[in-house]
């Protein structure tokens, strides 16, 4: 029997894309990700203004992303900060500082953001683009030789090195590969660097992110500036953190598979990564720029084509030798690009020693052997007494473990079948007696252990109280990986649910159940929504395979409904008796100019989707689709309210939604005794949950109380978090 699992809101956030539904998998990451605000027109007008290479791509789209993110963070650093940084630190540069050095290695995370299979490019041609790598910056790249005899005395070492990363954030094997499927063949920058990299992104302290996308505007890739730090007076903010990283063409990125002339070197990258690590454009971003490399001659401006050298010898006062186009940061096609200067790389090593995210990247250990880590699951973690519960060993390490020694009572509470075990998969535990049971589980691969102690983990409940499950579900975060999205009707058509040419005025989601003598109390929803009209929550029996008659109904505005990655939980006045399979949804009467309520949905492999057409429901399997729509029932062996538990981990205290009409949840980081008060902005008193309770999901209701501001404190192990919510009716 599994848990109520409440999904993933944590740690991602969901939104729509055009003709998507958004499935994959992601490694939970150490705090809560939000959407970024970024300007659609702003981007669409860079995109359309930027010159063109001969092919029609954008070479390099760094510049103009910046831009956008100085529009919508006002405080963040400008390039002529960021260079008057440089330039004092250039003064105390040691070029022959043994920091500047072989065997710099920077941990990469490669996150493939993927709408088909071409898309979800191979682990050969990921690691084609990390060999590129490590060849451009160690100046070890077969065509170095090309460099012509003018600049081979500035050829630049830039002592280098790239991995994949070998332990990912929950300090687990990995292959350094993050596959996303989006649900879209193509991105907007604004999509990416709004939504997709906060969501995914890995802790960029400790890894280089790189995103591989489809990238709508014919943009081959894009990096984010590295922020200074260390002078007084000055802003230090080159980007926030949940977007640092670079993005690339996913056909330009590597050397093989999908990737296609003339950008099938991995220069795309290079190139990137130059400007996440400091480098300007060589012509400096202006006729006859400055890129502020002394070694660099100056440069009229970008070279779309390869040249013969020597090229365009005194464009530019001062220019005696000609361009160098073949250097990574022009625009000349891969082939035609294959060096760093030693002034870049100089400027890579100011960089990497004092920049925000770069210098902690150097002593990483991600590229490391994943130790060894205990840990272990439970099929339930609330029973009632005399009922068993299945544990499941999730141990791993670089060693095949060869001991587990499980305690399924560490405070020696009784009446548990049996109390220990030392087998890898341990029999069915019963729990006879009523009670917090605490488990550990302790491995060994001969030669470390580890240890994994859950405290308070199984609460076991009298015999005959209630017990709420959701086994009923078919939308889960164990099944569907971490993400979701609405989905849309292609052709300019509107969401599925809203203002559409099909005439759809409801969807509901087939619960298979086979069960009798129970109550569903309450439905958790995900939903993507805008606009002030009603909408019908409901739950309909079965007619003929279809949604027959209505089991219960609630009528709620709108903008009570939580969007994006914040649930809607929908406590039923009356909840229904249940025998078989049945149906959860919404519909509406009548929704004016504007008002979308979408369900998010997941693909699944088996259809549980219905949709009220103008004629009736209709299976959307006759679509060819394959979805469930991200509903939580939650059923009980009586129709009062009884304890309800999340399933996975949650990285901060939640209380949601907020704003709020008056009903208020509050998710724990973990089962624990907790006590709950809520106070007005005045400081009294309104709430208080009495004496501590042993659960992770509360709900509370002060609809009684005034529209205002109002804080909650959650007092759990004598610490006190306060939330502050406004309840807005």
């Amino acid at each position: 029997m599994k848990k109520i699992t409440l999904l993933s809101l944590f740690s991602i956030l969901f939104t729509v894309f055009l003709n998507g539904q958004i499935s994959g998998n992601k490694i939970e990451t150490t705090k809560t990700k939000a959407n970024i605000s970024l300007d659609d027109n702003l981007t669409q007008q860079l995109i359309q203004d930027a010159t063109k290479t001969p092919s029609g791509h954008i070479r390099c789209f760094s510049d103009e992303m910046h831009q956008i993110h100085q529009q919508a963070n006002p405080q963040m650093e400008s390039v002529e900060d960021f260079e008057i940084w440089m330039e004092e630190k250039l003064k105390t540069y040691v070029k022959d500082n043994a920091n500047n050095k072989a065997s710099r290695v920077i941990p990469v995370v490669v996150h493939v953001l993927y709408g088909n299979s071409t898309q979800n490019i191979s682990m050969t041609q990921i690691q084609s683009q990390i060999t590129a790598l490590n060849q451009d910056f160690s100046a070890s790249n077969t065509d170095i030789s090309s460099v012509p005899s003018t600049f081979q005395s500035v050829i630049g070492n830039c002592d280098i090195e790239f991995c994949l990363a070998q332990i990912d954030p929950n300090n687990q094997p990995t292959n350094g590969v993050n596959r996303v499927n989006v649900g879209a063949t193509s991105l907007t920058t604004s999509q990416i660097d709004g939504t997709w990299k906060p969501q995914t992104q890995w802790d960029p302290t400790k890894y280089f992110n790189i995103w591989v996308a489809n990238i709508q505007g014919g943009v081959l890739g894009y990096a984010q500036f590295p922020s200074s730090s260390g002078l007084g007076g000055m802003p230090s903010n080159g980007g926030a953190a949940n977007t640092d990283g670079v993005v690339i063409l996913y056909n330009a990125f590597g050397t093989t598979g999908a990737v296609s002339a003339p950008y099938n070197k991995g220069r795309t990258a290079t190139h990137e990564i130059g400007h996440w690590l400091g480098l300007r454009h060589i012509w400096g971003d202006g006729t006859c720029g400055n890129d502020f490399c002394n070694d660099t001659p100056t440069q009229q401006t970008a070279n779309y084509n390869c040249r013969t050298h020597p090229y365009n010898v005194g464009a530019c006062s001062g220019n005696t030798t000609g361009e160098m186009f073949m250097n990574y940061m022009d625009y000349v096609p891969d082939a035609c690009m294959y060096m760093f200067s030693a002034n870049q790389k100089a400027r890579m090593d100011v960089v990497l020693q004092n920049s925000p995210r770069r210098g902690s990247l150097l002593t990483s250990t991600v590229c490391g052997v994943a130790p060894l880590n205990a840990n272990f699951v439970a099929s339930a973690t609330t029973i009632t007494a005399g009922q068993s519960i299945t544990f499941t060993n999730t141990s791993a390490g670089p060693n095949p473990i060869t001991s587990n020694s499980w305690n399924f009572d560490v405070t020696s509470q009784g009446g548990v079948t049996p109390s220990t075990s030392t087998a890898a998969t341990p029999p069915a535990i019963t729990y006879n007696n009523a009670g917090t049971y605490t488990v550990s589980l302790t491995v060994g691969d001969g030669t470390s252990n580890d240890t994994e102690t859950k405290n308070a983990y199984i609460t076991v409940l009298a015999s005959g109280s209630q017990v709420c499950d959701s086994t009923a579900a078919t939308w889960d975060i164990g099944q569907h990986g971490s993400q979701t999205g609405a989905y849309i009707w292609g052709g300019g058509n509107g969401y599925i649910m809203g203002q559409n040419s099909y005439g759809d005025n409801g969807w509901a989601d087939k619960i298979p159940y086979t069960g009798s003598g129970t109550f569903l109390t309450d439905v958790i929803y995900y939903f993507s929504t805008s606009g002030t009209g009603n909408v019908n929550l409901k739950v309909w029996g079965l007619n003929a395979g279809a949604p027959g008659n209505v089991l219960a109904q609630q009528t709620v505005q709108i903008s009570q409904l939580g969007t994006g990655g914040t649930p809607t939980v929908w406590s039923i006045p009356t909840p229904p008796s249940l025998n078989g399979n049945f149906f959860v949804g919404h519909d509406h009467n009548t929704l004016t100019n504007g008002d979308t309520v979408a369900l998010m949905a997941a693909p699944t492999g088996t259809n549980t989707v219905w949709a009220k057409e103008t004629t009736g429901w209709v299976d959307l399997a006759t679509y060819s689709l394959d979805h469930s729509a991200a509903v939580i029932p939650v059923i009980c062996n009586s129709s009062t309210t009884g304890e309800k538990e999340i399933l996975g981990t949650i990285n901060e205290i939640l209380v949601f939604p907020n704003p709020s009409n008056g009903t208020l949840n509050v998710a724990l980081t973990e089962k624990k005794e907790t006590t709950i008060e809520i106070y007005n902005l005045v400081g009294e008193l309104i709430y208080t949950s009495g004496n501590p309770l042993n659960t992770q999901l509360f709900t509370i209701n002060i609809d009684n109380q005034p529209n205002g501001i109002y804080f909650v404190n959650i007092k759990s192990d004598n610490i006190i978090t306060t939330k502050k919510v406004l309840i807005a009716k």
